[in-house]
Formats: C-alpha cells, sequence, structure tokens
C-alpha cells in the first residue's frame, strides 16, 4: 500500500540544503515544483522541444547527488546501500520525460523489479546546465526538515515523498531523463517554455508503515558481502555486475511465537544473491505453524535467562572460488550460550563463482607434412574467459605422419640445345630446358654465359670536349683551355689529344700593366703536318692519322691538335673464310710425345670475323 506521509525531522539538515538550492541561472520570477500527482493531462498544443543528452559527467553529477545525500541522512544509516547507475531505469524516464506531461507514472515494463518509483523536478524559464540535476536532487532532500523518522510522519500540509524514496535503504538503482518542453500543466496552472527531469527507482520503495532505512552504528548491518564506502553499504556484486541468481542458505528458525499448547508461527528467510527478489526463482520467506505443541500444564523447563548480543564481524571467506563459506558468532548476555535460545552461529555461502578451469582440448590443426615426421597443435581456452587465470599451456603441439615417405626416382626428358646468345655483341646469357616426366627434384632450365665481339658502344672513344676556360691573362697574350678524356673497355688508345689550348688577348698592355723587356712572350706555333699512316684495315673502313710537332718543347703550348685522323678503305671487305687445315703437327720429343695438333688461318687477318663458322 503507498500513502502519503505529513510529519516533521530534526532540522540539522536544513542548512546544508539551504545553501544549495539556489539555482545560478534562475531568473527572480522562475517558477519550479515537485509536487507531481499520480496522474495529470497535456496541455493543448505542447510539443518536445528537445531531450537532452545525459552524458557519463550528468550520470556521475546525478549518482554523486543521490549518494551524498543519502550518506548525510539524520539519524545515521545501519544499512544504507550505496546507489549506481541503471540505463533501463533512464529508457523508462525518458518515456514519461518526452510526454511533456507533469505527473508519475510507475513503470510497468521493469518486470524484474516488484516496484519502480520516480521523482519529477519542473521548472520554467530556466536554461539547463550541469547544476540543473544537482538543482533537483536539492530539492527532493529539502523535505527532510518536514519529516519525523521516530514517527514516520509528515508535518501537516507538506509533502515528504520524495526525500523518502531518494533515502530508501533497499534501493541502489537510478536512472533519469530531462526533457524540454513548451508548455505544461503544474497545479492546474499552465506553465510555458519548461524543463523536466524525472528519475526511476529500483527497487522502489516508499512505504508509509515502514521507516525509510534503520539507524544505529553506520553500516552495521549491511549485507555480509558488503564493504562500508562513506557510510553506505558497497557491494561491486550488486552496484556494477548482475552475477547468476542463486539463493542464499535459509536462516535458522526464529522463536516460536508460543511457548506451549497447540499453534504459533515461526520463520526463515533467505536472500536473492542479485538483491532483487525476482530474479530468483521461488519464495525468499518461509513460515510455519503449529511449531508449539508442548502442554501448557505440563513441567516446562526454565524459561532462558539471558539475550543475545550483536553479532560479530564475518569471517574471510574460505575459498577465492567455487563457493566457500562465512560465518559470524555472537554471545549470551550471560556467558552461557545455553541461556539464549537460537543458535550462536551464522554463515553464508560466498565467493560462489566457479574456479577457472580449461575447457575440452580442440580438435587438432593440419600436420605440417604429409609423411616423413610432422607436427601439429591444438588448443584449448579458459573457462573465466583469460588464458592466464588457469594453469599451465592453453596450447599443445604433437607429431603426426610419421610413416616414411615412398622413394621418389626423378624422370626428366633430355636437355634441349642450348640456345642462341642473348647479345650479339659482348657478353650474354644461353639457355636450355627439360621437362619433368615424374618425381623430379633438380631444376629444370640451365643457363650459360657467352661472350661475343665487342660492341661498338664498348670501343674506345673520346667523351666530348669540356667548356673552354677562362683567359689566363687580361692583356699580353694568355691562354684559355679544354680537355676530353678516352672512355670504353675495348680496343686501342684514343688517337688525338686529351687538351686542346688557344691564344687569348693577345692585344698589348698598357704601360702601367706592361709586361717589362725582360719578360718578352713567345707564342708557340705548330710545325707542317706530317706523312698520313698506313690504313689500318684494306677494306671495311679502317682509320689512318698523321702527326705534328709544336715550335715549343711542350704540346700544349700550341693551340690545336697534335694529331689528325681520316677514314680509309671504306669498301666492303669480301666474305671472311677459313684456309684449308695445315698437316698435323707433333708436340713435344719424340720419345714421350702423344698429342698432334695442326692450324689455320682467316682470309681477313682476324680470327673474329671466322669465328661463327666451323
Amino acid at each position: 500500500m503507498h500513502l502519503k506521509s505529513k510529519s516533521r525531522l530534526s532540522t540539522s539538515f536544513v542548512c546544508l540544503i539551504a545553501l544549495m538550492s539556489i539555482l545560478t541561472t534562475k531568473p527572480a520570477n522562475a517558477k519550479w515544483s515537485i509536487d507531481a500527482p499520480s496522474s495529470g493531462r497535456k496541455v493543448p498544443g505542447s510539443r518536445l522541444v528537445r531531450s537532452y543528452p545525459i552524458t557519463d559527467a550528468v550520470k556521475s553529477t546525478i549518482v554523486r547527488d543521490h549518494n551524498n545525500g543519502r550518506s548525510n541522512v539524520v539519524p545515521p544509516p545501519t544499512n544504507m546501500r550505496r546507489m549506481s547507475w541503471n540505463d533501463k531505469l533512464a529508457t523508462e524516464a525518458a518515456k514519461l520525460a518526452r510526454k511533456c506531461i507533469f505527473s508519475t507514472s510507475r513503470p510497468n515494463d521493469l518486470k524484474r523489479f516488484k516496484r519502480v518509483e520516480e521523482n519529477v523536478f519542473i521548472t520554467d524559464s530556466i536554461t539547463y546546465n550541469a547544476q540543473f540535476v544537482t538543482t533537483a536532487a536539492q530539492k527532493w532532500l529539502a523535505e527532510n526538515v518536514h519529516y519525523n523518522y521516530n514517527t514516520r510522519t509528515c508535518a501537516p500540509g507538506k509533502e515528504c515523498d520524495h526525500y523518502r524514496q531518494m533515502v530508501w535503504a533497499d534501493t541502489f538503482m537510478v536512472g533519469c531523463a530531462i526533457s524540454k518542453c513548451s508548455a505544461a500543466f503544474v497545479k492546474g496552472a499552465r506553465w510555458n517554455d519548461v524543463t523536466m527531469m524525472v528519475c526511476s527507482y529500483a527497487p522502489g520503495g516508499n512505504w508509509i508503515t515502514s521507516q525509510p532505512y534503520k539507524t544505529g552504528p553506520v553500516c552495521s548491518e549491511c549485507h555480509a558481502t558488503d564493504t562500508c564506502v562513506n557510510k553506505l553499504c558497497t557491494n561491486p556484486a550488486r552496484d556494477t555486475t548482475r552475477p547468476k541468481p542463486a539463493w542464499s542458505p535459509w536462516t535458522e528458525w526464529t522463536p516460536c511465537s508460543r511457548t506451549c499448547g497447540l499453534g504459533g508461527s515461526r520463520s526463515r528467510t533467505r536472500f536473492c544473491n542479485t538483491f532483487v527478489k525476482t530474479d530468483c526463482v521461488g519464495v525468499s520467506r518461509q513460515s510455519e505453524f503449529l511449531c508449539s505443541k508442548t502442554n501448557c500444564n505440563a513441567k516446562l523447563p526454565p524459561a532462558p535467562t539471558g539475550r543475545w548480543n550483536r553479532w560479530g564481524s564475518w569471517s574471510t571467506c574460505t575459498k577465492t572460488c567455487g563457493g566457500g563459506e562465512r560465518s559470524r558468532s555472537r554471545t549470551c548476555s550471560t556467558g552461557k550460550v545455553a541461556d539464549c535460545t537460537g543458535s550462536a552461529t551464522s554463515s553464508i555461502i560466498c565467493n560462489a563463482r566457479p574456479c577457472p578451469k580449461w575447457n575440452n582440448w580442440r580438435t587438432w590443426e593440419g600436420c605440417t607434412q604429409s609423411c616423413g615426421g610432422g607436427t601439429r597443435i591444438r588448443t584449448r581456452a579458459c573457462n573465466s574467459g583469460a588464458d592466464s587465470d588457469c594453469e599451465g599451456s592453453a596450447s599443445e603441439t604433437g607429431t603426426c605422419n610419421e610413416n616414411s615417405c615412398p622413394t621418389r626416382v626423378s624422370k626428366y626428358t633430355q636437355w634441349t640445345e642450348w640456345s642462341k646468345c642473348s647479345k650479339t655483341c659482348g657478353s650474354g646469357t644461353q639457355t636450355r630446358t627439360r621437362i619433368c616426366r615424374s618425381s623430379c627434384l633438380g631444376r629444370l632450365k640451365d643457363t650459360k654465359t657467352c661472350t661475343l665481339k665487342a660492341c661498338p658502344s664498348q670501343r674506345r672513344a673520346w667523351s666530348p670536349w669540356t667548356s673552354w676556360t677562362e683567359c689566363t691573362k687580361t692583356c699580353g697574350v694568355g691562354i684559355r683551355s679544354r680537355s676530353r678524356k678516352c672512355e670504353g673497355t675495348f680496343g686501342p688508345s684514343c688517337p688525338g689529344l686529351s687538351l686542346s689550348r688557344f691564344a687569348c688577348n693577345t692585344h698589348k698592355c698598357t704601360p702601367a700593366v706592361a709586361a717589362k723587356p725582360t719578360e718578352a712572350v713567345v707564342v708557340a706555333s705548330w710545325r707542317a703536318w706530317g706523312k698520313w699512316s698506313e690504313c689500318t684495315k684494306s677494306c671495311g673502313g679502317g682509320v689512318r692519322f698523321r702527326t705534328r710537332e709544336c715550335s715549343a718543347d711542350d704540346d700544349k703550348e700550341c693551340c690545336g691538335l697534335s694529331h689528325s685522323t681520316s677514314p680509309c678503305n671504306a669498301q666492303a671487305c669480301p666474305a671472311a673464310t677459313w684456309s684449308p687445315w695445315s698437316r698435323w703437327q707433333t708436340v713435344g720429343d719424340s720419345c714421350s710425345a702423344d698429342t698432334q695438333i695442326r692450324k689455320r688461318t682467316c682470309s681477313s687477318g682476324n680470327p673474329q670475323d671466322c669465328c661463327t663458322k666451323n
């Protein structure tokens, strides 16, 4: 049953809320409200202007503001759970925020939660920013000044529902949405340009018959698997992940409600490890009736004289995985366990997740060889999803196909004839091939080098002349020169000179710079050309040359060449042929010789001209 309660609480929280309740971008005449009814109606023509994105930073701010309010409640909590963000709850909140109707609407799409509650904040003419979500939380928490924790009541005419839900101890998930609408009805009046924030909570609470949390030593009633962080019961298995649902062991039976006679009842409970009862199949509470069957007139054992002290802390889990146990104990006020009714010890299951172990080996992969012995590999995976969690190797190598390979006999055809040389002059290559008929191990192609007569481009020849140098003097006869190089690898040296010079600036120098009489300049000159030499060839194009001498001791003193060449005997030569072979002649002395030779000559005088003939 969900009812609204009115009462008053200690005012120690008022100052904090008052200091934080001002929105920096709020105009002086801006209105706000959190008193959303359970149903409402939409303003005719109202439309959704935009839905604001809930970034990670906004999520963190919302969760932080809720947890700060929960950890600072007065009186202090013993069982207050830490809240965390839930995207499914945010989706449900967005459905309401986009309707542009100022009301609550308990979602029924989240069947996992038996109850989902909502808080709504609306304002007009306020720009949405990072402070907006904090302001909404402050308005909801500010209701604490009207709430009386001890009597579970709210002050007359005041609202406490929003505060009570924000500090409901069993709630540990929240999801929110923010929308801007052109208009909305608030308490019967039309508000324009409104911004609305809706937050959904699970598991929902806010029961008027119960206090929102238990008070006492902080975190003293957290679950055995929780840790206390900032006065809140914190549990990663509840806050960030969802384990496979499973029930804890049953608690001990409570004492029977009757000590004698026929009747009475007792109960025991268990909890779902996801902290959402509907996740686990079955009931969380069992009751037993007729637990008392003792005759009241019979002599009864003496009533217990002691009472149990508080439970001690839970022990460390006996196992790190695979299901261990944590236990705690308590003492009887008299010092004797027999003086108190019930058990002095309690235990729960812990670390129930499976221990890491290897899954079965996968099938072997293919062998690296078809015979003669090869290797193959198989792998396996750790059931935790990370192979490093399991001891041992994730792969294994084995031998395979160790049978002997059949003997192979190479069967080739004969080599073909050598091909023609790849070049017509200089060095080239010749190839030959053969065909494999069966089980061949050798090569199918053979190559060798062939050398022919030198190519024209490889014969020695002069390079182009260099540019003329500057004159060595500005007057009184200077010299300019140029040079060239004999390049190539075959044939005789290049005919002619590698250096050419001539006189320059032969005009007389002015008196200021004229040469001294003793330094008269003598210009060297060439003497007459000598006779032409014999032609280098009798046919087929040869060369003849002639020379001349310089009047100076050094030919370099004369301008021009000391050698001159001219082509000769350009007529075609008759086809070169071999002469008949000479008679066989014995090589060596007459006693031991066993070798004979014979000779022949080429008609051109150059054996190379006949090299292609047999």
